[in-house]
Order: C-alpha cells, then structure tokens, then sequence
C-alpha cells in the first residue's frame, strides 16, 4: 500500500479535544514540524510520550499536522501508525527516508 492511500484510508473527520491540547502544549513549542517525518518519532519515542501508544492516536496526531499544514509531520505519524498495524508501505524511500 502507497502512504497517501494509507493516509487517506485512515483520515481522521475531527480531531478531539485532547490531541488539539497535546499539540499546543507538547508539539507546537518544540515546532517539530521543522523535523519533517522525523518530528514524529522525536515525539513518540525520544520525548517519550508514545509510551502505550496506537495507531487511532497516531492518526489523530497526523491529521491535527495535517489541519495546521505539516505535511511531512503527519507522514510520520501515519508511517508510525503503519508500523503498529503491520501494515506494509512500499513508497516511503521514493522521497523521504523512513522514519527509524
């Protein structure tokens, strides 16, 4: 499966109330958009705040980047969420490198 088809697939309609927090509190002042896909693996595995995490929150934080126009950054939390369900996606060299 191609990313954009993963990510369309699981879109997210409304971002909830509590990842709109988490963003403005965690994500907006460490602007970890500025490291593209990588900004998600600062934030789920470096900052430490993925502990327990799954993909549904995976997919609310990638569409909340997506919503404030942070492309890269919610690739990589869609390519997180990827790696939680087992599911396989076969572009993610073509552009970027993978998140680690």
């Amino acid at each position: 499966m191609k990313l954009m088809e993963y990510m369309a697939q699981n879109s997210v309609k409304k971002v909830n109330s509590e990842i709109a927090g988490r963003w403005d509190s965690r994500i907006k002042p460490r602007s970890l958009w500025d490291e593209g896909r990588e900004g998600a693996r600062t934030y789920i595995e470096i900052l430490g705040y993925g502990k327990g995490i799954k993909a549904p929150k995976c997919f609310q934080l990638g569409q909340m980047a997506l919503n404030e126009g942070h492309v890269a950054l919610a690739e990589g939390f869609f390519i997180y969420a990827s790696k939680l369900e087992g599911v396989a996606l076969e572009d993610l060299d073509a552009v970027n490198p993978p998140v680690a």
